[in-house]
């Protein structure tokens, strides 16, 4: 078996009678399209292969079926590259085909040709007079003459009528291979310029409704004759903006082609170990990574360490951080550094100097990935606003006080395009964590909202723009290495106590003067209890950080339940495994936490240890009351049986109802509680009453909800196993409907 060439970015021009199987990257997305002969469709944005595993279908379909099936290509063709030499679209052109049902008729007519000449059935008259006389019909010249007599739409519909009602004349198998859809497109629209002066909303329709026509036809057909199979690819762009409500009978249809960092690591390693060994300045190492490149790990510049030593990444993570995560750029990178690591002049330099070389080619191809991807924004990328960023920012991080400055909008569009991340709490421990979004994951039409973070973070494939306008040793920031997934070490500042801060403005009953035999502190009232609790200018930091440590976990468990409520509804309403499979996940995380405590467990003296553990449980158990009643509209049996047992039923118990209310009201004092629960925020006495509720609150306690309202609607979009029709369907009808606290 001849051996296949490393760095092979025209991968996919390279089947033969040698190929292997092994040269691919083959993961549970890219599997399923490959043995499920339903899915018509590989969705994904540029660089990710879906040509390839395309063009690597069609040959498992030609090497499986021969002769037995019509296809519309050879297998050396393997696809039909579309093409759309269409004659000049005007403005009132777009107009004519911007829906999607207007580009699934154009599609459907050109597959019904296609199909029908391929067996040599006849074509109806209207379709007949404007093909040319070549029996050999293929889909560009069936839907190019189509656009070029688009004052004939009514004779199409009478056409597609006909085809329909002979469809039943295909009686065996017929497999046609499409590709290069969204280029075709692309090319077809590039007369209308790219600028924000323009109306460019009806090409961007266009763009999006013409691929998102083309899956409703193969759904269509495939419905309407079962012996008629179209494979094809859309860019992930589309399918992002595409809302319309048969969005979850056609996912069943597309493969989402997405590859985690270990993959598209993976593929880097394939490729080194098919690199030529002469290439390589350190052959006797036994890690493929340190063979090719000369050494495993590289320290970060500026970013230091707590003691002032650099901070040190794997080369790998290095490398990929300057990728959007493709196979096709890691493949680029691995082709340019495959040239410098060959050079005598790399062999021979120093450790350090090493360093310095890779350094240099990894932020310049990282420099041309960025520009590669500012061509690909759907609907454009708007220059003159990245270079008015790239003046205004000079970091690589960016605080929470320059965000206004630089405008709300402009900061959602980079980081929908993943041009900017963000920082978010990622573990148990309360760790923070950098997050970037993948390349055309956004909805063109609705971008996501900023998260509530306190720090957004410049990608690290503008690293070499930034610096062409900013010094080296102020843009980095002297603590993070910036990149997806990193940890984030925040900046050290000294809090500020202010006891009024902590102190909630009403309490149930008169129990904030006086002491409650039932409350379980008869001795003293709970502004005793409050003033002494927080009177953090005099308890030691361990304390201090602990009631903070605290808090972000029950952050962490409303948050889980948000993520419950969510997969119950959903299994509800779809009854699909998956979302009883991550209702049981929640379940199981949410025994993790320490959900039960003594919430009713009586105090002792006040400066005694054991009281301000109980005080501070409370505080925990009222806040998740708060969060849970609030925001999540959770039953007050459910919250009672949460905090007691640890875990509860989706099911209504009334007669439990006032049991629960009695011992929520006992443990933790919120005035305005009562059976007459708010679970309606559209209806205004319930809206009122959570309205009540909150302005008897702490001003510490209200800023908490109001971040939890927020985070738990943009966390349960971002969930990477929610996919984007159940997401749309539970931001219409679950998550418009949260509880908002007002104020900030």
């Amino acid at each position: 078996m001849s051996k296949q060439k490393p760095w092979n970015l025209e991968l996919f021009r390279a089947f033969d009678d040698n190929f292997s199987e092994d040269h691919l990257l083959i993961n549970a997305p890219i599997r399923n399209f490959l043995e499920d002969e339903y899915i018509f469709f590989l969705s994904g944005a540029k660089g990710l292969g879906k040509t390839l595993f395309l063009r690597y279908k069609s040959l498992l379909y030609h090497r499986r079926f021969g002769h037995s099936v019509k296809f519309n290509v050879s297998q050396t063709e393997l696809t039909e590259n579309l093409r759309l030499p269409a004659q000049y679209l005007s403005y009132k052109d777009l107009d004519r085909f911007r829906t999607v049902q207007q580009w699934s008729e154009l599609w459907e007519l050109s597959f019904y040709t296609v199909v029908f000449r391929l067996f040599g059935l006849t074509l109806p008259k209207p379709i007949e007079r404007i093909l040319p006389l070549d029996s050999n019909t293929d889909v560009s010249i069936a839907i190019s003459c189509l656009l070029n007599h688009r004052n004939r739409v009514r004779e199409y519909r009478d056409a597609l009528l006909e085809f329909q009602g002979r469809r039943n004349e295909v009686q065996s198998a017929v497999i046609l291979f499409i590709d290069d859809v969204d280029q075709a497109l692309h090319e077809l629209l590039s007369n209308f310029p790219k600028e924000p002066s323009q109306d460019y909303q009806p090409v961007t329709d266009v763009w999006v409704n013409a691929q998102m026509g083309l899956v409703k036809a193969v759904y269509t057909l495939s419905r309407l004759n079962a012996h008629i199979k179209i494979y094809g690819t859309i860019r992930r762009e589309a399918w992002e903006a595409f809302q319309d409500p048969m969005a979850l009978n056609y996912r069943r249809y597309i493969a989402v082609l997405e590859y985690t960092k270990e993959e598209v690591q993976e593929i880097f390693i394939k490729n080194i170990y098919l690199t030529p060994p002469q290439k390589m300045p350190k052959l006797n190492a036994s890690n493929p990574v340190e063979r090719f490149i000369g050494f495993t790990e590289i320290p970060h510049r500026f970013a230091k360490m707590p003691n002032g030593e650099p901070r040190r990444e794997k080369v790998l993570d290095f490398i990929y951080r300057h990728t959007y995560g493709r196979p096709r750029e890691i493949v680029l990178m691995g082709q340019k550094i495959e040239d410098l690591v060959s050079a005598t002049h790399y062999k021979e330099a120093t450790e350090e100097q090493r360093f310095l070389l890779l350094r240099q080619v990894v932020n310049k191809i990282g420099g041309e990935i960025f520009a590669q991807y500012r061509e690909e924004i759907i609907p454009y990328f708007d220059e003159a606003e990245l270079n008015d960023l790239i003046r205004r920012i000079g970091r690589n991080v960016i605080f929470r006080e320059h965000f206004n400055s630089l405008g709300e909008t402009l900061l959602r569009r980079y980081l929908n395009f993943g041009l900017l991340g963000y920082v978010h709490q990622g573990d148990l421990q309360g760790g923070l964590v950098q997050r970037f979004l993948p390349p055309a994951t956004y909805n063109c039409h609705r971008l996501r909202p900023l998260p509530n973070t306190e720090y957004l973070l410049v990608h690290s494939t503008l690293d070499s723009l930034m610096l062409e306008h900013h010094a080296l040793g102020t843009f980095y920031d002297e603590r993070n290495i910036i990149g997806d997934r990193y940890p984030f070490v925040p900046v050290e500042q000294a809090p500020q106590y202010i006891l009024e801060y902590y102190l909630p403005k009403g309490v149930s009953g008169n129990r904030w003067g006086a002491g409650s035999e039932n409350g379980g502190h008869p001795e003293y009232g709970l502004e005793e209890v409050y003033c002494t609790f927080f009177n953090f200018h005099e308890k030691p930091h361990q304390f201090v950080e602990r009631f903070h440590s605290e808090f972000r976990k029950a952050h962490e468990l409303l948050t889980l339940l948000g993520r419950l409520c969510s997969c119950h509804l959903l299994y509800r309403r779809l009854h699909r495994t998956e979302y009883r499979e991550q209702k049981e996940r929640c379940i199981k995380e949410i025994s993790r936490y320490q959900v039960v405590r003594p919430y009713q467990a009586r105090f002792n003296g006040l400066n005694e240890e054991i009281t301000l553990t109980r005080f501070l449980d409370r505080l925990i158990g009222r806040f998740v009351t708060l969060g849970a009643l609030l925001v999540l509209d959770l039953h007050l049996e459910w919250i009672h049986d949460l905090l007691t047992q640890g875990q509860f039923e989706f099911t209504p118990h009334d007669k439990h109802r006032a049991n629960a209310l009695t011992y929520l009201s006992r443990a933790f004092y919120i005035k305005g509680l009562s059976q007459n629960e708010p679970r309606c925020p559209d209806r205004p006495e319930h809206l009122r009453t959570k309205e009540e509720i909150f302005s008897h609150l702490s001003p510490f306690e209200q800023d908490e909800l109001r971040r939890f309202a927020k985070d738990v609607v943009e966390e349960t979009l971002h969930l990477n196993w929610l996919d984007k029709a159940a997401a749309e369907w539970l931001d219409q009808n679950v998550l418009k409907r949260v509880w908002t606290p007002p104020g900030r």
